[in-house]
């Protein structure tokens, strides 16, 4: 494992200067010699950090590489296959949450991108009610969320999602 500086003129004859991080993982390659991966950063302070948390990955045999890791949409299939045991409707409800509320958003990042940032950008889209992409108009409610129209409409006994509060008990 290493961090070093790579110097490359472009075609233009701009010289160019970025931080190479170099490790191998315990994955073989064809000659049978230990994988290794690059990756390239702007900043050194960015190659240390990477290069620190990849050397604890890598010892404790949970290190990923980009080039190996999978979309947040073939992870939520996995998932949704790995629930086999489960309720059909239970089942059915996490793929409708997976194909409305994740996947139009977050399907094609890979888990090895995915940061707090991008969680929390996500987040707020969804409670914004910004539309999906493809999607014209975004869900304003999310799934089991009583609706309020209903419920002026509705007796309360016809709304199973709403909350039920009962008066105090008497003395208490």
């Amino acid at each position: 494992m290493s961090v070093r500086t790579h110097t490359w003129t472009t075609k233009s004859g701009e010289p160019r200067q970025a931080y190479l991080v170099q490790y191998s993982t315990p994955e073989l390659d064809k000659r049978g010699k230990r994988k290794r991966h690059v990756k390239f950063f702007d900043r050194k302070k960015d190659a240390d950090a990477f290069h620190a948390q990849v050397r604890v990955d890598v010892s404790k045999g949970v290190h990923v590489p980009a080039s190996k890791s999978i979309a947040i949409e073939a992870a939520g299939r996995n998932w949704i296959d790995s629930c086999g045991d489960l309720e059909r409707t239970t089942v059915d409800g996490y793929q409708q949450h997976l194909n409305l509320h994740i996947n139009p958003y977050l399907g094609g990042v890979k888990l090895s991108g995915l940061t707090v940032a991008i969680v929390r950008e996500w987040q707020d889209k969804l409670r914004k009610g910004v539309p999906a992409p493809g999607q014209t108009q975004a869900d304003p409610k999310a799934p089991g969320e009583p609706d309020e129209r209903v419920i002026d409409v509705e007796p309360a006994a016809a709304v199973p999602a709403c909350p039920v509060r009962l008066p105090a008990a008497p003395g208490s």
